[in-house]
């Protein structure tokens, strides 16, 4: 049997990681930090604010759509046709 080294026992290097984080966190801060800026600035109304919901529009339902015919020569190979071999 051979000997097995424990990973516990070995050092890890804290550098990396420490930076990575802190540069995850200050990213995180930052982000933060703008959207209150952005949010806070006026912004732009459409419309009138006192319209409360606006005006209504009146619509007629319908059975049916009525389509525009196609026009143009027909096609005997594309349409059903007897046969007459």
């Amino acid at each position: 049997m051979t000997a097995r080294a424990d990973i516990l026992d070995e050092r890890e290097s804290l550098g990396k990681p420490l930076l990575i984080s802190t540069v995850l966190h200050v990213a995180v801060a930052a982000a933060i930090l703008a959207s209150g800026i952005v949010s806070s600035r006026p912004r732009e109304l459409w419309g009138n604010p006192d319209s409360l919901g606006g005006s209504s529009v009146g619509i007629t339902p319908v059975s049916q759509i009525p389509l525009p015919s196609r026009g143009g020569p027909v096609n005997p190979l594309a349409n059903d046709t007897e046969s007459t071999v």
